[in-house]
């Protein structure tokens, strides 16, 4: 059984290069960080939160927000 797992993991990591050298030929980066700090990449939209319920209420009579009813 753990060859199996195994084989896998090489065809994963045998993919992977192929994709990176694919990248590199193309002149992009890899999209995955070479270091733990680039591990997470989060667009600056995706850092900036607005609680919903003050989201709610500025936006009311939006009828976009609104729950139709049943």
């Amino acid at each position: 059984m753990f060859v199996k797992q195994l084989t896998g993991i090489e065809r994963r990591e045998a993919r992977l290069h192929r994709i990176r050298a694919w990248l590199s030929r193309q002149g992009r980066s890899d999209p995955v960080g070479g270091t733990p700090q680039e591990h997470h990449h989060i667009g600056v939209s995706q850092k900036r939160f607005e609680h919903i319920g003050t989201f709610l209420r500025r936006h009311a009579g939006d009828p976009a927000i609104q729950v139709p009813s049943i």
